[in-house]
């Protein structure tokens, strides 16, 4: 899932396969090579492909009763249709309960939707909402 350095590796071979094409006095294809080797360069960093189309967030909640508020919460995920990562559940004293996700989601994910989310739930004493920088554009 993680390959790094493809690209890189590819230019390398294309960028002496260029030279090796002007050395052999193949301007034309040298100069087709060159052109096809910028434009995908191009493309490949500026679209993201794969789970590079995802965004990511950084959610946590700090709740009060965490049983009825993880089915809430697990709805609503599915509801929002994002793909869970991470989920770390920590238990406090006084019945406080944090939910810490990390999610990924095609379309990005508004902040007033998870204010809404909360404001729904009695429970929340606190939550915070962190974009993640998977890709740059």
């Amino acid at each position: 899932g993680n390959i790094r350095g493809l690209t890189t590796a590819a230019g390398i071979w294309m960028t002496a396969s260029i030279g090796l094409a002007i050395g052999a006095g193949m301007y034309f294809v040298t100069g087709c090579a060159a052109v096809l080797l910028l434009l995908l360069h191009y493309v490949i960093y500026r679209l993201p492909i794969g789970s590079e189309g995802y965004d990511g967030y950084h959610l946590v909640f700090v709740v009060t009763d965490g049983t009825d508020f993880e089915l809430a919460l697990k709805q609503r995920l599915k509801e929002w249709k994002v793909q869970v990562t991470e989920r770390n559940i920590n238990w406090k004293r006084n019945d406080v309960v944090e939910f810490d996700y990390v999610v990924l989601r095609l379309e990005p994910l508004k902040y007033r939707e998870i204010k809404a989310f909360v404001a729904e739930n009695d429970c929340v004493i606190s939550f915070s909402y962190s974009p993640l920088r998977l890709h740059t554009p």
